[in-house]
């Protein structure tokens, strides 16, 4: 797997304040397949600066992938609420995906994607994001992008921001009043 957030810290194109936000934020990898990402996930442990209680970054990763296969679970002829199954043609694996009010949450709950027709039973989707808990060797469905071209862009971007959109939108951390 390449991790991003490596080669964020080490490039001289990014600022010094992006690189010291994503030392606060998780190690973000991108997974080439699901053989890759399945051979790799045992291993995966935060950097030694990331391993304290206190940050949640080294608690989890996320883990992106690219043209995914995203497949129902049915059990009892009911479709699965809280797990999806994730192929490509190196392999599968199994995840959650928590809906809102949920404990790592995705923007809908999978059946929603399908009452709304953004997904089928069987459907390929061009980005998936999962988070990784690295204690729990589990993951977690965090965001997905159905088509590559969802938003319009209009302007062209520059190298700082091509690197940026290949980091996931993250979900605001709980501060404490």
């Amino acid at each position: 797997m390449l991790n991003l957030s490596q080669l964020a810290r080490q490039s001289t194109d990014i600022p010094p304040g992006t690189k010291l936000r994503h030392l606060l934020s998780p190690e973000t990898y991108i997974a080439r397949s699901v053989a890759d990402y399945k051979s790799e996930r045992d291993i995966l442990t935060p950097p030694r600066f990331k391993r304290t209680e206190f940050l949640a970054a080294g608690h989890y990763a996320l883990i992106i992938f690219y043209n995914i296969g995203i497949d129902a679970i049915v059990v009892n002829n009911h479709l699965e609420r809280t797990a999806a199954h994730i192929h490509d043609a190196s392999g599968q694996f199994v995840t959650l995906w928590n809906g809102p009010g949920d404990i790592f949450p995705t923007s809908k709950e999978y059946v929603q994607f399908f009452d709304d027709g953004d997904l089928k039973s069987r459907d390929f989707v061009y980005r998936l994001c999962v988070r990784h808990s690295y204690f729990a060797k589990t993951s977690c469905v965090v965001s997905i992008e159905k088509d590559k071209f969802t938003t319009r862009k209009t302007k062209e971007a520059t190298l700082v921001d091509k690197v940026s959109s290949l980091f996931p939108d993250l979900v605001p951390e709980f501060e404490p009043a």
